[in-house]
């Protein structure tokens, strides 16, 4: 028999995945949310910019209130990787995960975007202690007058080291191959001497923590210290999904929406980092909301 056909089927259970879960089911549609356990809120140690938590909130802290507030109203998650997403005739989505089928009026993709992190040896621990951070907006402000290496080499680590000096004197740019391959721009060079942020091209070979923070050792011997490191490599949207049901993209990979998070195929709805913009937990929730209400609507 045919898997009866859903209100939604929601990709990815990160925060917009998971708000648009439970706003459906408040508004009492079928709907199951498929988690790969990839989200990228896992990698979140302690966030102190989350609306409503005073004393910060991890990821994982995070992701499992939101399943349980889900799961208060009926909703169900289930752990499985999506192969493949078909259009079907009456205009619904068949979906395949990990040997599963389901059918479903409307797909929302929240798969979000993976970080691009240095590749040295070492940097997992770095990690584990949470003193490798991606993201300037969410935890800046606990390193206000801290040494802050910046690893990265163009226009976009040029932003994030001239953000980063808001909040400290203290900023390197350190760029690192293959990412210093081209020169820094002139413009890039004037906005960074007329702030007083310091740069230089350098090859890491290991990085390590100690009771003060992080230790990066280059290939010339030459050692630097940070309290906090900072990628600026970047990330990469999930859309693979998106893009082979023809969704269109914008020049950075992110899926293309509308203000009610419609993509141009219908029936697709996409929320959370995989469409751009700023990447923050609070317009996750927003996006999620959003486009949960635009498929009740619709429905």
């Amino acid at each position: 028999m045919d898997p009866p056909v859903l209100d939604c089927l929601v990709v990815g259970a990160g925060p917009a995945g998971l708000t648009a879960a439970i706003y459906l089911k408040r508004f009492h549609r079928s709907v199951v949310v498929l988690d790969s356990g990839e989200a990228r809120a896992l990698r979140i140690d302690r966030s102190h910019n989350v609306p409503g938590y005073p004393d910060g909130v991890g990821g994982h802290e995070l992701l499992e209130r939101l399943r349980q507030q889900l799961y208060r109203f009926g909703g169900e998650t289930v752990h499985a990787l999506v192969s493949s997403i078909d259009l079907l005739a009456d205009g619904g989505f068949c979906v395949q995960a990990d040997g599963q089928q389901w059918r479903a009026r409307f797909v929302l993709l929240a798969t979000g975007s993976r970080d691009c992190d240095p590749e040295v040896p070492g940097m997992r621990a770095v990690w584990d202690r949470g003193l490798l951070r991606e993201c300037p907006i969410c935890d800046a402000y606990e390193h206000t007058g801290q040494r802050i290496v910046v690893v990265g080499a163009d226009a976009h680590a040029v932003r994030e080291a001239l953000f980063l000096r808001h909040y400290s004197p203290h900023v390197l740019l350190l760029r690192v191959p293959p990412h210093n391959a081209q020169p820094l721009s002139a413009d890039g060079q004037q906005q960074l001497q007329e702030r007083g942020v310091r740069w230089q091209d350098a090859r890491l070979s290991c990085a390590e923590c100690d009771d003060e923070g992080v230790v990066l050792t280059l290939d010339s011997g030459e050692s630097l210290r940070c309290a906090v490191l900072y990628s600026a490599l970047g990330s990469r949207p999930r859309a693979e999904l998106g893009r082979t049901l023809g969704a269109t993209c914008d020049p950075k990979g992110d899926l293309r929406v509308d203000a009610h998070g419609r993509t141009d195929v219908p029936g697709l709805y996409a929320a959370g980092d995989v469409t751009g913009g700023l990447d923050q937990i609070a317009v996750a929730f927003g996006q999620g909301a959003i486009a949960a209400t635009d498929i009740h609507n619709q429905l």
